[in-house]
């Protein structure tokens, strides 16, 4: 079986393999042989990804499905999600903030961090994993990524001062 071709934006949980007649034990061997990766706990990809960023960007889809309306994929993610420059970022480790409560979690692969604002659209959003990514990794990184997304239109100079205040 091509778990690509059963993959939903390039994955698949393991719940969701159970339903379609596939065990963990099988995704194993199927892993072994290549036709899927493991990305986190849970969380497979048809096939191998081709570079750090192709996995990051993979496990954050993964991630961001998993805690669907609970978390938003945050940090140089969502970053790596619209293609913007993550230079220096930890590409093993997928960021994610909660939209309600004030816990926070570390996984192997992930970080969920507390609720930082409710009710931030796409363009706000962006803007405050552009501020994140420079408070987890350096000011150039968050610097070139605001100046990639600004050029995009992606985000606005209100939205970047706001979200640094």
């Amino acid at each position: 079986m091509e778990v690509a071709t059963i993959a939903r934006d390039g994955v698949l949980s393991t719940a969701d393999a159970r339903i379609l007649g596939l065990g963990t034990r099988q995704l194993q061997g199927l892993a072994r042989d290549g036709a899927c990766t493991l990305l986190t706990r849970g969380w497979w990809a048809g096939g191998s990804p081709e570079d750090a960023a192709g996995r990051h960007r993979l496990t954050a889809t993964a991630l961001r499905r998993h805690f669907a309306n609970r978390a938003w994929v945050s940090h140089y993610s969502a970053l790596v999600l619209k293609n913007l420059p993550v230079d220096d970022a930890d590409l093993a480790r997928v960021h994610l903030t909660r939209l309600r409560d004030r816990q926070t979690r570390r996984q192997p692969s992930f970080t969920l961090h507390p609720a930082l604002a409710v009710g931030l659209d796409e363009q706000s959003r962006l803007s405050v994993a552009i501020v994140q990514t420079g408070a987890v990794t350096n000011a150039m990184t968050a610097l070139c990524a605001a100046d990639a997304a600004l050029r995009r239109g992606l985000v606005s100079d209100r939205s970047l001062a706001e979200a640094l205040t």
